[in-house]
């Protein structure tokens, strides 16, 4: 009788370890497939993605920053981003660092063939099991085109001003009465504090 009991113990326990190794390489496969899902986004989000350990090296970067930037290996990020020989001046990297916030900002740099971009910045901790800081990740969201439009339209806007300044003065001298100005004044809007010929409106 005892024998048999230690018997069905050992057997008890080795159903249990079988069951808690199934669970265990459940457990695995579950993680892998979560982990492939997120190498996935980090692969495919639409935006530039790098992690940065304390010294700005890159540890890991997405395609699109691969593909905009050519990185080489052990290069640091203000070398890919700016071709710069050392960090920048204001490094929402460094302030995460620093104090273990996220941080926003706008930067401007050369892509590989020398042409010139924007994005907007915003970085986030990478902690260890400890809660210690170990990297930093840099999302990056390209705003090129905006800034070209944004550049653009000021410069409508501009020449804009002028011919209708240049425009407006030209207009006031053909008109033979003043009550004439006056309905393009309404039309148009106020033109106060505008002059034509020395007079003001």
């Amino acid at each position: 009788m005892e024998g048999e009991g230690k018997y069905l113990d050992t057997e008890k326990q080795c159903l249990e370890q079988n069951r808690m190794s199934k669970e265990n390489n459940q457990n695995r496969k579950d993680l892998n497939e979560v982990l492939g899902e997120y190498q996935n986004l980090f692969e495919l989000v639409p935006c530039i993605i790098t992690v940065q350990d304390r010294d700005y090296k890159l540890i890991e970067y997405n395609r699109q920053f691969a593909e905009m930037f050519s990185p080489k290996p052990g290069e640091y990020c203000y070398q890919a981003y700016k071709g710069r020989d050392e960090p920048c001046v204001l490094c929402p990297v460094e302030k995460t660092f620093q104090d273990g916030q996220s941080h926003w900002s706008e930067e401007t740099g050369l892509l590989e063939d020398g042409t010139i971009a924007h994005w907007v910045v915003k970085t986030a901790p990478v902690k260890n099991s400890k809660g210690e800081i170990v990297a930093a990740m840099e999302m990056s969201l390209d705003i090129t085109q905006m800034k070209e439009l944004e550049e653009r339209l000021n410069e409508l806007r501009q020449q804009g001003k002028f011919l209708l300044s240049k425009d407006i003065h030209s207009y006031m001298f053909t008109f033979t009465s003043w009550r004439e100005l006056k309905n393009i004044h309404l039309e148009f809007g106020s033109l106060e504090g505008r002059e034509a010929g020395g007079v003001p409106i």
